[in-house]
């Protein structure tokens, strides 16, 4: 069955399949359920020699979604969802300067600002320092305050207040400011299109410097300092915190008269504040975001008695390791349509082997616009992004190679905690992992490009539908 990256595909999908809602509330959070399926094999070839070369260069400069991969998934998924609806910008008035197509920018405070920009801007350079939305900032934390994103420390009330604080500081930027940022992005996007084939390289040359110049205009070094809220599971919640937010606003404005600015002034409020909380759904397509433990590293290193500031910046170059070597071999997912397939991540997007996580990313945002048009028409939100969502298979499928660091729990004590690959540079290491590792022997003897010749093998994982044994199938 190819992948569905219209939505009229997904509505047929999912109402021919009549999947119970009582299903699709919890489906995202079932992994259990995929554990011990069966992968089949894939026809699909990946070049892992290049992936290898990838690997040496891209190591050692920082990593993320890059702008221009959130620009090309929030403006491409915004397209199909008026492809689905067409004129639908109408009612949007003169706060869409574009085409009925999705070609164009939303005009707002001064501003002009494509759907993808918006998304792109989000959370890496615009955001609240030291104040993630999914959870409270660190230093708040009890030691009941972390068992949850649910206590009453964390209400949803909360969550939200701190995603609109996050909002709010793109909303009322400068526009000067805004456009420099968006320029530096041309810069980064010109780059990589004059280098067909070689995204990773094109990415990484003058990296460094580009990041300095996001410095200058931006939040951007504080901001990734503590970015829990661009890793699984708390991308999903601070993307489901802006998303029914937005859905909020879409009601608000049904609301309304028809004729008026209020009407059409709310309505591009709610599609601002969900291609503003897609970054985070695009997060969540990205490899080296699905498996790192970066919150419980950083508390691990607390409870090892450094020091929070120490905690926070080791805990982050740890992530970081464990965040470049995923991106890059790529991790084995799966959804709860029942796809199974070989996510990669940040700089390898337009990459030929993410092809498919790439229609999956753009299925998913764009079921989250199709939320706020419900929602405005007076008509239920059906959430089906979450069917799309992946999370990681396990077991780890023998063809890949297994997480640096995973959260496991104490055989006596039942305590959580983060055990390290046996072995840090062979990737194949099925046996064992340990409690007994060193921050320092860590970061020190992380994979180099030769450690990951085998790493790679399972280019042909499982990309078909395993419709016999996906939730609601007949």
């Amino acid at each position: 069955m190819p992948i569905l990256s219209d939505y009229h595909g997904l509505m047929e999908l999912l109402q021919r399949r009549d999947i119970p809602e009582s299903i699709l509330e919890q489906a995202i959070f079932k992994e259990e359920e995929r554990e011990g399926r069966q992968s089949l094999l894939d026809t699909e070839e990946v070049d892992y020699e290049k992936i290898r070369k990838d690997f040496a260069v891209i190591s050692s400069g920082p990593q993320k979604f890059e702008a221009f991969e959130h620009e090309q998934l929030g403006t491409q998924a915004f397209a199909v969802f008026l492809q689905a609806h067409p004129g639908f910008t109408l009612n949007l008035g003169l706060s869409w300067r574009g085409d009925q197509d999705g070609n164009g920018a939303f005009s707002f405070a001064g501003k002009l600002c494509s759907p993808g920009q918006i998304s792109a801007l989000a959370g890496d350079y615009y955001g609240v320092v030291g104040e993630p939305i999914s959870q409270e900032p660190s230093d708040l934390h009890s030691d009941i305050d972390k068992l949850s994103l649910r206590t009453e420390h964390n209400s949803l009330e909360q969550r939200q207040a701190r995603f609109m604080r996050a909002f709010n500081s793109l909303k009322d930027a400068k526009r000067g400011q805004v456009d420099k940022i968006l320029s530096i992005m041309a810069d980064e996007t010109e780059a990589v299109m004059a280098a067909p084939g070689d995204a990773a390289r094109a990415f990484a040359k003058g990296e460094w410097w580009r990041s300095f110049r996001y410095h200058c205009h931006s939040n951007y070094i504080a901001l990734a300092t503590d970015n829990q809220d661009h890793f699984w599971p708390d991308n999903l919640h601070a993307y489901e915190t802006g998303h029914e937010l937005a859905i909020a606003k879409a009601r608000e404005a049904a609301t309304k008269p028809n004729r008026g600015s209020e009407k059409q002034n709310l309505l591009l409020e709610a599609f601002l504040m969900e291609c503003f909380a897609q970054h985070f759904m695009g997060d969540g397509f990205a490899s080296g975001h699905q498996r790192v433990p970066r919150k419980e590293l950083v508390e691990t290193l607390q409870d090892s008695r450094y020091p929070e500031w120490m905690s926070k910046k080791l805990g982050g170059l740890l992530s970081k390791k464990m965040h470049d070597e995923d991106n890059t071999l790529g991790v084995a997912v799966g959804n709860s349509i029942g796809y199974q397939w070989v996510a990669f991540g940040d700089k390898h997007l337009i990459d030929d082997a993410s092809q498919r996580n790439k229609e999956y990313a753009i299925a998913a945002m764009t079921a989250g616009f199709e939320d706020i048009f419900l929602s405005y028409t007076d008509q239920k939100p059906m959430h089906y992004y979450r069917y799309y969502w992946p999370t990681p298979i396990t077991p780890v499928p023998a063809e890949k190679h297994l997480p640096l660091f995973k959260v496991d729990h104490d055989e006596v004590t039942g305590q959580a905690q983060v055990v390290k690959r046996k072995t840090t540079r062979d990737l194949e290491d099925r046996e064992l992992f340990t409690t007994k590792w060193s921050t320092v022997g860590t970061l020190f003897r992380a994979p180099k490009a030769s450690d990951a010749s085998g790493a790679g093998s399972c280019a042909t994982l499982d990309v078909a539908p395993l419709l016999a044994s996906a939730p609601g199938a007949k």
